[in-house]
């Protein structure tokens, strides 16, 4: 399952997005809220001063939190339907929460604050419903 970057797993997933606004945003500041390339058109609208509300599609703009705005329970999703591939990957993080699914496997859930390294399985505890 963590082969190539399909693998939502956090050292596979969590990519770097770089921005560059000189005179908006203080150089060498990091969010550490995780974001999705489906927030970078309602990004780009929001830096040029126009309504990222017309922005077409489920992300949305950065530019609060660029400006420091926190938002812990930020949610963001992601998938992987490549050409070919007879395993399909989905993930939706919550926070501190992520869930992963691969076709044809059990979900995998895990808290990023107690296990950043992503070992402990919540949902194959006993007692845990998904």
């Amino acid at each position: 399952l963590m082969i190539q970057k399909r693998a939502f797993y956090e050292h596979s997933a969590r990519i770097p997005l770089l921005v560059r606004a000189p005179g908006k945003f203080a150089a060498g500041s990091r969010v550490p809220e995780p974001v999705s390339m489906l927030d970078l058109p309602a990004t780009v609208l929001g830096l040029a001063g126009l309504d990222p509300g017309v922005a077409e599609g489920d992300g949305s703009s950065l530019v609060r939190l660029m400006d420091g705005e926190r938002d812990p329970e930020r949610t963001v999703f992601a998938e992987y339907h490549g050409e070919g591939v007879l395993m399909t990957n989905a993930m939706v993080r919550r926070g501190r929460y992520k869930l992963m699914e691969s076709n044809g496997f059990p979900a995998r859930l895990y808290d990023l604050a107690n296990d950043p390294g992503e070992w402990q399985d919540m949902a194959s505890i006993e007692g845990m419903l998904l």
